[in-house]
């Protein structure tokens, strides 16, 4: 397998001279619904640039609900609030039901063992993957920019355990070709049917890119703290997760409510509490709930 690739700092992660796009907010979701500003129970006490974020989180959650709403997507439900925006400061104990389906395979023998696959992409570039578990329904996963397709191995694991198959790659420089190029792979090479792809922060903007470029080969997106592709946000179809911690830096928590604002439903925004940045929120105190939304967004997905 590659080996993992260093970034020397924490700032490094995103690249320092990212832009990232400072858009207006849609207002229509606000428009139909009446807004009733409501703070999460347990609310943290910021301070410095995270304290100033707050009134932008404040601005995405202008739309009611209760704590777990029981919200429908996809003739399923999800466990959640108003698809608008919903802040989570909760961890949930147990799995929800729902994220076992009897739409995906079921697990009655061992599971292979995960190989190294490759293929090409459009550009001619050579893209390393790992190919886990069997089922008619698949997940690309795609790293943040300072951790590599290795990184996704506990994640993997999981999703091949409950009958899905799960390509984590590594992307290289030319993320949405690569994502693309795997999200073909899965369909030519393993008969494929559904294809869901699960990115974080830079993985997850290739992700939203890839979709929207070619939305009738993906058929759902999952980000955990996406570093852009809110100008695509709105060509995306199929079932969105857009997921970020409170207390990550600013641009992400902005990021998620707009790709959260301009994304087509359905579509799911969570907030949890915390700092924990892209594939660090698998590891972070909110795992469970986690899991439930993105194993019951991928449920949604391979039903229909």
């Amino acid at each position: 397998m590659t080996k993992g690739r260093h970034i020397a700092s924490v700032s490094a992660r995103e690249g320092s001279s990212r832009r990232f796009l400072r858009l207006h907010i849609d207002n229509g979701l606000r428009e139909r619904l009446p807004v009733h500003p409501v703070r999460p129970k347990a609310v943290p006490e910021f301070t410095g640039s995270i304290g100033k974020g707050w009134s932008r989180i404040e601005e995405c959650m202008q739309v009611p609900f209760t704590r777990r709403r029981v919200l429908g997507i996809g003739g399923t439900v999800l466990a959640g609030g108003a698809s608008g925006c919903l802040s989570t400061g909760d961890v949930a104990g147990t799995e929800s039901s729902t994220t076992r389906s009897a739409s995906r395979e079921t697990v009655d023998e061992p599971l292979p063992e995960p190989s190294d696959v490759s293929f090409d992409s459009s550009t001619g570039a050579t893209v390393e993957a790992t190919l886990y578990g069997r089922g008619s329904c698949g997940v690309v996963l795609v790293p943040q920019i300072n951790l590599d397709r290795e990184s996704w191995h506990p994640q993997a694991e999981r999703l091949a355990s409950e009958g899905l198959v799960a390509l984590p790659i590594d992307e290289g420089s030319d993320r949405v070709p690569a994502v693309l190029a795997a999200v073909e792979y899965l369909r030519t090479e393993h008969s494929i049917s559904h294809v869901v792809l699960m990115g974080a922060s830079t993985g997850g903007e290739a992700a939203v890119v890839a979709a929207a470029t070619k939305p009738d080969r993906v058929d759902g997106v999952i980000t955990l703290s996406a570093a852009g592709g809110v100008v695509r946000a709105n060509r995306l179809t199929g079932a969105q997760l857009f997921v970020v911690s409170r207390g990550d830096e600013q641009e992400f928590v902005d990021m998620a409510c707009e790709l959260n604002d301009r994304a087509p439903e359905p579509k799911h925004l969570e907030i949890y509490d915390g700092g924990a940045h892209g594939q660090r929120l698998f590891e972070s105190p909110h795992r469970q709930d986690l899991w439930t939304n993105v194993l019951t967004t991928i449920t949604n997905v391979c039903q229909n």
